[in-house]
């Protein structure tokens, strides 16, 4: 069988898709990842066996010629290759795909989380009325989460088409767990630093934590790039290179090794999460989680139960939580990391997420055999 897989970035689809790929190559597939390569800044480890075509899309262009060559590109790609399965992930590798579907191709178009596209305003609009003209020609639609599940039956004709799974699964085996018994004072942000995800609300509260207890550790990992220096603003760019406040270790291929040197992560977002991979590789590493009552986030981690919710937008909120366990006002936090680990187990193991992929796409082959 070949199966495509096409993403907004070769990193995300090997990050997060990694264990999927290798699943799917250990059945004797023939696997394509294509993607604009867009995060060319961000190393990414790639998987051998793996076909690697680079297609012409930009992620943030609204230029008509732009996007209609972009789209030719993809139909020529696709025809080309001439999958069994194609595997669509993010908004525009789903759109461009199924405006120029291959009938004799079944496709998955997985929404790893809304996006910035479906805030409100005009776009929201705009991007609403495009998935009710495109999903529909989906042979499958995957969703991470209650909240975009509820969002997209409100969108597409055929219901029956869509399946919530639980995020993109995580090897609880590679991201072992190891529970550490000292005080909790090294804490780290790890993702995109764009407004939306909390960056700026935990700058403002590391500059109020760390003038209260200099000891301890507030860290970033993650992409500072021009379009993220020319968002942030000279104010947060400056406390991202003032040593006294942040600690800022760059990117790296795999955020394993970084993590492990952490106790807690922290996660002040209010962005259209799906279900967010770092959430699930701090939970099953045994770090404690802090983050927001947030779509996708709320999932896995109940306050109190799985992790610790901090308030959206609320840098005094942030900065106290930190304090408090600092000083060790949770009596429960071993119990909280421990219940969050045996969450990941029992739904969120990669091996979970294959064995449901593996479920569809033999289906999706097997109607295309009998037709």
């Amino acid at each position: 069988m070949k199966i495509l897989l096409f993403g907004n970035s070769f990193w995300s689809m090997y990050k997060f898709r990694g264990n999927l790929i290798k699943n799917f190559l250990e059945f004797g597939n023939i696997v394509y990842v294509i993607s604009p390569n867009n995060d060319e800044t961000i190393p990414y480890i790639k998987i051998k066996g793996v076909i690697d075509i680079k297609v012409n899309l930009k992620s943030k262009s609204k230029n008509i010629l732009t996007e209609l060559r972009s789209i030719i590109d993809i139909r020529k790609i696709i025809n080309q290759i001439n999958p069994d399965i194609c595997i669509l992930y993010t908004i525009k590798p789903i759109v461009y795909s199924l405006i120029v579907k291959n009938s004799k191709i079944k496709y998955i178009s997985v929404i790893p989380g809304l996006g910035s596209m479906f805030k409100k305003g005009y776009l929201k609009v705009i991007f609403n009325n495009i998935y009710k003209l495109i999903l529909d020609r989906s042979n499958k639609i995957i969703v991470l989460n209650e909240f975009d599940k509820n969002y997209i039956k409100n969108i597409v004709r055929n219901k029956n088409k869509i399946i919530l799974i639980p995020g993109e699964g995580i090897d609880d085996k590679y991201y072992s767990f190891n529970i550490n018994n000292k005080k909790i004072q090294r804490f780290i942000y790890i993702g995109r630093l764009i407004k939306e995800k909390g960056i700026e609300d935990y700058l403002d509260s590391a500059i109020i934590v760390k003038n209260i207890y200099k000891e301890i550790e507030m860290a970033i990992l993650g992409p500072l790039d021009r379009l993220s220096i020319k968002k942030l603003g000279k104010k947060y760019n400056d406390i991202i290179n003032n040593k006294k406040y942040i600690n800022y270790l760059g990117v790296d291929k795999d955020s394993k090794n970084i993590l492990s040197k952490y106790d807690a992560i922290v996660l002040p977002t209010y962005y259209n999460e799906g279900l967010p991979m770092v959430i699930l590789e701090a939970a099953s590493m045994g770090k404690l989680v802090l983050t927001t009552n947030n779509r996708g986030c709320n999932e896995i981690i109940k306050n109190n139960i799985t992790g610790i919710h901090i308030n959206k937008k609320d840098p005094k909120n942030i900065a106290d939580t930190i304090i408090k366990i600092y000083e060790g006002k949770y009596r429960n936090v071993d119990s909280i990391i421990k219940a969050a680990r045996s969450e990941i187990e029992d739904k969120y193991s990669s091996d979970i997420i294959v064995s449901v992929y593996n479920d569809i796409i033999k289906k999706l082959y097997d109607e295309n055999l009998h037709n």
